[in-house]
């Protein structure tokens, strides 16, 4: 069996974590947690830390060893640093899992909330038409969902 279809290791098709296809050694990469923009992991050499580096970062070591770093491919500033691309991969992973339950919390809410305004617009004998179409828009906002007229259309011929 090669390592390429090992279940004990390595499942990626090439077997050195191309980062492609979810695999146990060498799990997905998340996109940046702040904007969505895809993410990139790459070793840094031995180096030192400037005198003024190290004097806005009291806490930074003026050495670094060899270590692993991931970033977005953004501005965001989003990059974080450590011993090894396992440990990194998965502290960027579980921050970016956070920021999108965050934002997916808060986008249920809103449509936990257009469904209780719908009911309380039937409760309070609103036309039933006028409250679906004002739930609907408030959902689709919700999700980042707006209608345009013709696209789903065109993604389902």
């Amino acid at each position: 069996m090669s390592k390429a279809h090992d279940t004990h290791g390595c499942t990626c098709p090439s077997g050195d974590g191309s980062l492609r296809w979810l695999c146990p050694v060498h799990p997905a990469l998340l996109p940046c947690p702040f904007c969505g923009a895809s993410a990139r992991g790459y070793e840094i050499e031995p180096h030192q830390h400037s005198a003024a580096l190290l004097a806005l970062v009291p806490d930074m070591p003026k050495e670094h060893q060899s270590r692993y770093v991931f970033e977005g491919n953004c501005q965001c500033g989003s990059g974080l640093i450590g011993e090894n691309q396992t440990e990194v991969r998965a502290r960027w992973n579980s921050r970016a899992l956070l920021a999108h339950q965050i934002q997916h919390d808060h986008a249920l809410d809103q449509v936990r909330q257009a469904v209780r305004d719908y009911h309380f617009a039937l409760d309070n004998r609103q036309h039933g038409c006028i409250a679906a179409d004002a739930a609907i828009n408030s959902i689709e906002t919700a999700l980042d969902m707006h209608w345009k007229q013709g696209q789903e259309a065109g993604l389902r011929l």
